[in-house]
């Protein structure tokens, strides 16, 4: 075969050429240009070519929609909070708390009406002030308070309010046994407490039974 015509077969043969990349100009007054290839399809259905690099469509995907997901979450309008914590439940000495108010007020309200009975009963409107005070530290809550509303009925609280006896033998009375109601409800809050707290509440139940001894 002569060489003219192996020549001419052999560019018969060769495939056509593809396209030019597209050739983008640069912005005006910019004296350079440059040729950015776009990203084409390959012939295989699932890659697509990106300036020479064949890419997998799936990556494509993947890649726009954790774009995405990453612009809501940065600029969310609704300004999402966390869930809020539950509250705590009251503290289960805030009822024996109260009710030591009461028997405090109450003693105050009996020496206004007897003034004669400071030197029998100071002594143990104090004792039962101090019990208020730590019971205040104990709960964790302001020692003069206001303190917290307490989950349960306060029970000899609301005997409080009754009116002092006019006879004095009488408001002693009242004071008795009220002093005996209040020392079985230490006696029974001792019982249920934890070990930590089982030291004060016993020294509070044996202070009010002494009171009741004083009264009898």
């Amino acid at each position: 075969m002569r060489p003219r015509a192996a020549a001419a077969r052999s560019r018969e043969q060769r495939p056509a050429a593809g396209p030019a990349p597209a050739r983008r100009e640069s912005p005006p007054g910019s004296t350079t240009h440059e040729t950015i290839p776009d990203a084409v399809p390959h012939k295989s259905s699932g890659w697509c070519s990106l300036g020479g690099v064949l890419i997998h469509r799936r990556a494509f995907l993947a890649a726009a929609v954790a774009v995405s997901a990453g612009s809501v979450a940065a600029c969310d309008p609704l300004g999402t909070k966390p869930a809020a914590q539950p509250s705590q439940a009251p503290d289960v000495l805030l009822p024996l708390l109260h009710r030591t108010v009461a028997l405090r007020d109450r003693y105050a309200e009996v020496l206004t009406a007897f003034p004669a009975l400071q030197d029998r009963l100071g002594p143990l409107q104090e004792d039962h002030a101090q019990h208020v005070v730590a019971l205040a530290r104990e709960i964790g809550v302001p020692e003069k308070g206001p303190f917290p509303a307490a989950s349960e009925s306060a029970g000899p609280s609301a005997a409080a309010s009754a009116p002092v006896p006019t006879e004095q033998s009488a408001a002693l009375s009242d004071l008795a046994a009220r002093e005996k109601s209040a020392r079985q409800d230490a006696e029974a809050a001792c019982l249920a407490a934890p070990s930590y707290r089982a030291a004060l509440l016993g020294s509070i139940a044996a202070c009010r039974a002494g009171h009741q001894e004083v009264l009898s």
